[in-house]
């Protein structure tokens, strides 16, 4: 089965700008364009840039005053399955690390586990090998 994405993820993008976010500030230090207190204050942005956008759409309220925030909890979902006597269907869900998964017959449709939004679906394919 091959996987079809739509968009690249909210995890990849915080992932991606802690790491740009470290590339960049410690080749600043390393060159002496910064001082450490400088350096530890970037990088404690870039940690919590990144931290707000790998949970942005769970956000429920930033309380700055506090530095708090609150995230909307996420769903627990059993695996399990089911036959649709009236179409015929054959139902599953399970879960992975990162996605809930729905399979209808032979296509997998894939889910943001953080999110809930839908990610992409995989079909059978002609491939036997």
């Amino acid at each position: 089965m091959k996987l079809k994405q739509n968009t690249i993820s909210e995890s990849s993008i915080a992932i991606l700008t802690a790491l740009l976010g470290t590339l960049l500030f410690t080749t600043l230090l390393c060159l002496e364009k910064i001082g450490q207190v400088t350096y530890v204050s970037l990088l404690s942005l870039a940690a919590i840039v990144s931290l707000v956008l790998h949970g942005f759409s769970r956000v429920r309220e930033i309380d700055l005053k506090n530095l708090k925030m609150v995230l909307d909890p996420m769903a627990e979902i059993k695996p399990g399955s089911y036959r649709d006597e009236s179409t015929g269907n054959r139902i599953g869900i399970s879960v992975s690390p990162n996605y809930s998964i729905v399979k209808v017959n032979d296509i997998e449709y894939y889910f943001k586990r953080e999110t809930g939004e839908f990610d992409g679906y995989s079909m059978p394919t002609n491939d036997h090998e």
